[in-house]
């Protein structure tokens, strides 16, 4: 990800407005959680770091209840202003978050010598363009034995809604050469098997489940109404009369 056009663009996200835009889709949150949380295994002493936390409320509701008194949890967020909501918000004793950019989480092996035990990304990986350099940083931080945790979607409303607006006049130019976000993923049906094999690549002995979710975030365009400033892939950088045609 370019760090200076994603730093626009999450400059721009409101933690109320993301806060209540996320709301909407904690339930397929928690659905996966349901199916797979049992599996975390997080034990006294271990480590979880969160990626692209936000505004902490994700980490809060499914991490943070998963933790035994004595183990603590990370949270990742490239926005400064997401990390100082979310630690006023949902901060704690053994849940913290902090800044740092997505191309800077080699840094974290210095903060934290001993590792993680757990590495926990909710839908965010296959938004970062440049994702396979994130893995490769993430790789040498699990500590041995340790577990990567992915969610992604095999297809969503996004993918065919950004390749849709592409080919309009108007505004098929704006969108043409996103930013942040609309990654390697984007009109791929073989989405899963790519992003395993690049796990494969970075030191990762992946597994893949297919969850019983079948519910879409977006589950149509007009959904997007009220997300052009919060959590939408065109945020920051399409014009607020071309997010009215989006709309």
């Amino acid at each position: 990800m370019a760090p200076a056009a994603a730093a626009s663009a999450s400059a721009l996200i409101d933690p109320n407005l993301f806060l209540s835009a996320s709301s909407k889709v904690m339930g397929d949150v928690a659905v996966v959680m349901d199916e797979f949380g049992l599996h975390f295994k997080i034990r006294p002493h271990d480590r979880v770091l969160f990626l692209n936390s936000r505004v902490g409320n994700y980490a809060k509701s499914f991490i943070a209840p998963l933790l035994p008194s004595e183990a603590e949890m990370i949270g990742v967020e490239m926005n400064p202003t997401m990390v100082d909501y979310a630690r006023k918000n949902f901060g704690g004793p053994n849940v913290g978050f902090i800044h740092l950019a997505p191309d800077r989480l080699g840094d974290l092996k210095e903060m934290y010598p001993s590792g993680f035990s757990h590495i926990v990304s909710f839908l965010s990986l296959q938004w970062i363009r440049e994702y396979k350099t994130v893995l490769g940083q993430l790789q040498p931080l699990l500590r041995e034995g340790g577990v990567l945790f992915c969610s992604l979607f095999e297809n969503a409303p996004q993918f065919d809604i950004f390749e849709s607006l592409r080919s309009d006049p108007v505004i098929g130019p704006v969108v043409k050469n996103p930013p942040v976000a609309m990654g390697l993923f984007v009109g791929k049906s073989d989405s899963v098997k790519i992003f395993t094999n690049d796990l494969k690549e970075a030191g990762f002995k992946p597994e893949v489940v297919q969850s019983l979710l079948r519910l879409l975030l977006f589950p149509t365009i007009n959904s997007l109404d009220r997300f052009p400033r919060a959590m939408n892939p065109f945020q920051g950088f399409v014009p607020e009369n071309v997010n009215e045609k989006i709309r």
